[in-house]
């Protein structure tokens, strides 16, 4: 069944909860996505040339590589779609077990949402994307580091919830499948396994985009739109305003033609007139100009 909007969720997805608030709290897709529009404007605000090297860096097509980093970033709350997680809001817990959704007390014991991230996205990601097991493993590494913890391999295989029942998997594998069709990334991942400055770098910017997307004074807990696609757009206009809000630049093109050193070091202290260079400067310009052929 196509699931557009949050209507066509079953209810035991629709009422998994990511952040507790009056009312009905966040819930998880949307937080997903909120926080998948974040990046991807952060992406849009840097230039051709990064966004290309952010897209090879990760074996991802380009153009369309952006859609495909947002995606990643945003799974990294799956986890919480967890009994140990779904437990710590007492209201929300209410509302997942009028929706059929069991909290028995052995799969209670794994609560740490990041880590499960890590754990019970594995199977799901590697299918959808297409991607080798170790480009998975690498991605999730990244991900589920957004709260600053690096886990190893033993953290995440602890980190399936024991005994837990199927309509915990039903409703998280709804909500995954929902989310992959809306954000709809084109091609396939083609490197066999990430870098570490790689890995880093999509750690970092999850977790920068996790703290933007997860403030309410830009993003109310809310479902927005009719649709899901409605939701994410609304988002994405949500993360302008966050970013211009915060001081985040775009940006924006320095030189409309190439200059030659001694322009450049006349524009750098401001004078009138182009500074001649000094011999070192001269010399470095050269390796430089040799470097790139």
């Amino acid at each position: 069944v196509e699931m557009t909007g949050f209507v066509d969720l079953p209810e035991a997805s629709r009422c998994l909860w990511a952040k507790s608030a009056d009312g009905l709290g966040h819930g998880l897709l949307a937080h997903m996505l909120d926080v998948a529009a974040v990046a991807l404007t952060i992406l849009r605000r840097e230039s051709p040339r990064s966004q290309e090297r952010m897209a090879a860096g990760l074996g991802l097509p380009n153009p369309g590589g952006e859609y495909w980093i947002a995606l990643l970033v945003g799974l990294h709350d799956y986890g919480k779609g967890i009994p140990g997680f779904q437990a710590k809001w007492p209201e929300g817990r209410l509302r997942d077990e009028a929706a059929g959704l069991p909290f028995d007390a052995f799969s209670l014991r794994v609560t740490d949402h990041a880590c499960a991230t890590a754990a019970l996205l594995y199977d799901a990601l590697g299918t959808r994307s297409g991607a080798p097991p170790q480009w998975v493993d690498d991605v999730l590494q990244a991900i589920s580091a957004h709260h600053g913890f690096n886990f190893g391999r033993r953290d995440i295989d602890s980190a399936h919830p024991p005994g837990e029942k199927k309509a915990w998997k039903q409703a998280r594998q709804a909500i995954f499948e929902a989310y992959w069709d809306t954000l709809a990334p084109p091609g396939v991942p083609h490197l066999e396994a990430l870098s570490l400055p790689v890995v880093a770098w999509l750690a970092g910017l999850t977790s920068v985009a996790d703290w933007i997307g997860s403030n309410e004074a830009f993003f109310k807990p809310e479902e927005r739109g009719d649709s899901l696609r409605a939701h994410f757009d609304e988002a994405l206009k949500l993360a302008d305003t966050a970013l211009d809000a915060i001081g985040w630049p775009g940006f924006e093109t320095l030189l409309e033609a190439p200059e030659s050193t001694d322009t450049l070091l006349g524009r750098i202290v401001g004078a009138a007139q182009p500074l001649p260079a000094r011999p070192l400067q001269v010399a470095g310009d050269k390796l430089l100009a040799d470097a790139h052929g």
